[in-house]
This record gives structure tokens, C-alpha cells and sequence, in this order.
């Protein structure tokens, strides 16, 4: 099969392609196929906007990444090289690291730009469902499937590329199936008997030790050879420290319209030697309650504040509140909720805490 080629008949641009039929080993006939250009062209729009409406693509790219660290540099461009590959990937990092980004950037870096991407998590997937949640089912394969079956995210990411976030958290047996269906290239749904061929690029991500998992028994050996051909290891914050400002500037900025120019030299050096366990995750709520909350007017005592406060709360610091005993969820959720107004904390501090919108807290505290 020849390469199609633009034709111009009539002021009409058609694609022609010309298949060559093997006949008892003899090239004798030939097939030309015309297609309208501007039919073509409508038909990718309308594939794109479905893919788009459904969520299967990749929003960031390699420009989308902010640094001026060498170690990002070099980091990146290893990246852009591995885009040009059909290899799997897998990205090792920290929480909070940015690794589903930087999987996006090497798709749509990648030949497969304009097909699916197909983000999982593979720690968020209830047991009991991502088996027909990663490979789909047909009409009858168990008690409350779908009628018409449900295709699952392997067949969702065809001709594209998923991602698998959290891969050192799959169960045992969905690793064995996995495996299989990355040496053959194929999937069959739950309670169906036909296979269906795929092609996908496949990047893994983890913040888990994959070879200490394997010792333990946790991770099959054989899929982590599969699945870890081209490697690319995020560095935390705390080892680019050359990012801080830069990325505080962009999320002050974005936030509140304000940068490190308008923080006090001690404030700026704090942040600079602070350790940011939750990486740019973590810089950018800081960023935002900054910028919401404080403005223009941060001390460093409310510096520090804002990040021992984030801390007690997610460590559930019992020097900070207390919980009656024997008490029910509402009540308890009532109590912390005063607790935090009687320590004068505003409305916009209790919702950063708790990760509430105002309107829920003035619903609870009405």
C-alpha cells in the first residue's frame, strides 16, 4: 500500500490510496480508493472533540513545565527523547512531583499527539472493580453490569497511551493479567470470549521502592521488567532548589496578582530552606493561601502558621483540637469547626483546612 497522496480533481482535494492485491503471488490488480479531503478533515475534528468531551487527553505540555534548575534540564531533555519512542516509560517521584504532567508532555510530544490519553490511578480503584474497569465487560458478566457492556480503559486508550499512576498498588492478580496483556498486545472483556487487539504506549508512574516491593512479594519481577524499559526519576523540590521562587512567582501570580517581590527577605529565605515534603503540590496551596488570604500584608510568623497549620490538621495534632468521645460524626464535625473560630481563625482559614467551600461552612454553622 502506497503513502496517500492529494489530488486535485475538479478544484476538489482527494486522497488517493492505491492497494496492490497479491494474487498467487503475482502483483496483478489494484485498488485505488478516493477519499474528499475536506470529509476527512471533519471527521478527525469530530473524533477530537469526542475525545475532548470525554476527557481522554493529554492538557499539559513540555512548555507547561516551569524551571531553571540544570538537573530539570537534563531531565527534560531525556524526556523529549523518550516521546519519540513506542517504549514503555516509567517515572519514578515523590508526591507531588508533577509526574502525571510530565507523562502528558511526552505525549503530546509523542507521534500519538492527536490520539487518547488515559490517565488511571491505579491506588484509587476500588478492589472489587478495577479488573472491569482496566479491561470492560460484556452485557451479563456479573450481577449490575451494563447492558450493553462497558469498555474498559485499555480499549478507551487504543492507538494512544495510557497512564498508570500509582502502578506499585495493583493487586497481584491484575498484575499477572497486565503482564499479559503488554507481551500480547491484546485484551479480552470480563465474560467474553473474543480477543481484541490493542496498540497503546504505556507510562508508569510510582513513589513506591518497585525492586523492595518485589522482595517483599508485592510486585511481580517479570512485569517490572516490562513495564521499566526507558526510566526517568523526578527530583524533589528540596533538590532543585533553584525552582522555588520561580514557581512561587507563577502561583502567586496566578492567585493573587502579587510575587516574592512583595514577601520580606526572611520570608523568601524560609521558603527557600523549607523542606517541601509535598512538593509543588504543596508550594502551590501555600501560594494560594498567601495570596488569597494574606495578600500584600504575610509576616513569617504567618508564614510558618500557614504550613504547621496544614501539617497538624493532616497529622490530626491533638495539641491543636479535641474530640468529645463517644460522640457522632456531626457533632464532631460541629465541635472542630468552633474550636477553630474560637481560636480566631477566619472563615477563609477553616475552609483551607478543612477543604470546605464557604458556603458549606456557612451551612454547618448556621
Amino acid at each position: 500500500m502506497y503513502k496517500g497522496k492529494i489530488l486535485d480533481i475538479n478544484n476538489e482535494k482527494l486522497l488517493l490510496d492505491v492497494i496492490s492485491l497479491d494474487i498467487n503471488n503475482e502483483l496483478n490488480n489494484q485498488i485505488l480508493i478516493f477519499q474528499k479531503v475536506n470529509l476527512i478533515e471533519k471527521t478527525a475534528r469530530k473524533i477530537q472533540v469526542a475525545l475532548y468531551q470525554k476527557g481522554l487527553y493529554a492538557k499539559k505540555t513540555f512548555n507547561d513545565i516551569l524551571y531553571k534548575s540544570p538537573k530539570m534540564e537534563k531531565l527534560l531533555t531525556t524526556a523529549k527523547q523518550f516521546a519519540q519512542s513506542n517504549s514503555n516509560i516509567l517515572i519514578y517521584g515523590e508526591t507531588g512531583t508533577g509526574k502525571e504532567g510530565l507523562a502528558q508532555s511526552i505525549h503530546n510530544a509523542s507521534q500519538r499527539h492527536d490520539k487518547p490519553f488515559v490517565s488511571v490511578n491505579c491506588a484509587s480503584l476500588p478492589p472489587t472493580l478495577i479488573e472491569s474497569e482496566l479491561f470492560g465487560y460484556v452485557e451479563g458478566a456479573f450481577t449490575g453490569a451494563r447492558k450493553s457492556g462497558k469498555k474498559g480503559l485499555f480499549e478507551m486508550a487504543h492507538t494512544g497511551t495510557i497512564f498508570l499512576d500509582e502502578i506499585g498498588d495493583l493487586p497481584l492478580d491484575i498484575q499477572s493479567r497486565l503482564l499479559r496483556v503488554l507481551q500480547e498486545r491484546e485484551i479480552m472483556r470480563i465474560g467474553d470470549d473474543k480477543i481484541l487487539p490493542i496498540d497503546i504506549r504505556l507510562i508508569c508512574a510510582t513513589n513506591k521502592n518497585l525492586k523492595q516491593l518485589i522482595h517483599e512479594g508485592k510486585f511481580r519481577q517479570d512485569l517490572y521488567y516490562r513495564i521499566n524499559v526507558l526510566r526517568i526519576t523526578l527530583p524533589p523540590l528540596r533538590e532543585r532548589t533553584e525552582d522555588i521562587s520561580l514557581l512561587l512567582d507563577y502561583y502567586l501570580n496566578k492567585y493573587g496578582q502579587i510575587s516574592t517581590k512583595n514577601l520580606a527577605t526572611e520570608i523568601n529565605r524560609y521558603l527557600l530552606n523549607y523542606p517541601w515534603n509535598g512538593n509543588i503540590r504543596e508550594l502551590k496551596n501555600v501560594a494560594e493561601v498567601l495570596a488569597f488570604i494574606y495578600k500584600n500584608d504575610i509576616s513569617l510568623d504567618d508564614v510558618k502558621h500557614i504550613l504547621d497549620d496544614d501539617n497538624d490538621i493532616s497529622s490530626s495534632n491533638t495539641s491543636m483540637l479535641t474530640l468529645p468521645i463517644n460522640n457522632n460524626l456531626k457533632n464532631m464535625e460541629k465541635t472542630i469547626i468552633q474550636q477553630l473560630i474560637d481560636k480566631n481563625y477566619s472563615n477563609d482559614e477553616i475552609c483551607h483546612l478543612l477543604g470546605i467551600s464557604k458556603v458549606t461552612l456557612w451551612r454547618k454553622t448556621k
